[in-house]
């Protein structure tokens, strides 16, 4: 009987993580940046800053509406530094940022940071909505196959604990053919 109860636990719990990490997959596999969910917004620039190490440099963009709150993501890939640091005081840009995020942006409600999907001025384009895809994409390659692996591992260990419920222990008749 207590046997039967640690299988049942493990049956539950397998498929709390399977449906769990498919979840996970699914969201991040299926809410790349478009115009559609983005919106953009315009600031007046009043500084550049440039932080990070290597290539894992970001830049934050001072302006008159938003402060110190306006984020890139890592620059690496995207965008040369120098399209930032050219970016001149009382210079008007436009950014994208994600539509889930706009209410807490408008009403400034103790938000740290705008990540800016996007970036241009009136003349140039800085970071285009296809830059930044094509960085998304392939900083989710890795996470992707390691999620798909954790899914196929859950998945198994769930069907092996509906068997063993059943009373089917597919281990046990491995043995019994070598």
């Amino acid at each position: 009987m207590k046997r039967r109860k640690l299988t049942v636990l493990a049956l539950v719990l397998s498929l709390i993580f399977f449906f769990g990490t498919l979840g996970n997959l699914v969201i991040m596999n299926t809410s790349m940046p478009s115009e559609a969910n983005t919106t953009e917004l315009s600031a007046t620039v009043t500084g550049i800053g440039i932080k990070g190490e290597g290539d894992h440099k970001y830049c934050a963009i001072y302006s008159q509406e938003y402060g110190d709150k306006l984020s890139t993501y890592e620059l690496r890939g995207i965008s040369d530094i120098s399209d930032f640091t050219s970016l001149q005081r009382g210079q008007t840009i436009f950014f994208r940022v994600e539509k889930i995020w706009l209410k807490q942006i408008i009403e400034r409600e103790n938000w740290p940071f705008i990540h800016v999907i996007a970036i241009r001025t009136e003349e140039d384009e800085i970071v285009s909505l296809d830059d930044y895809n094509k960085q998304w994409i392939e900083g989710h390659v890795a996470p992707t196959i390691a999620g798909s692996v954790v899914v196929f591992i859950f998945l198994l260990l769930s069907i092996h604990c509906a068997l063993l419920l059943k009373g089917i222990n597919i281990f046990r008749r491995l043995k019994k053919r070598r």
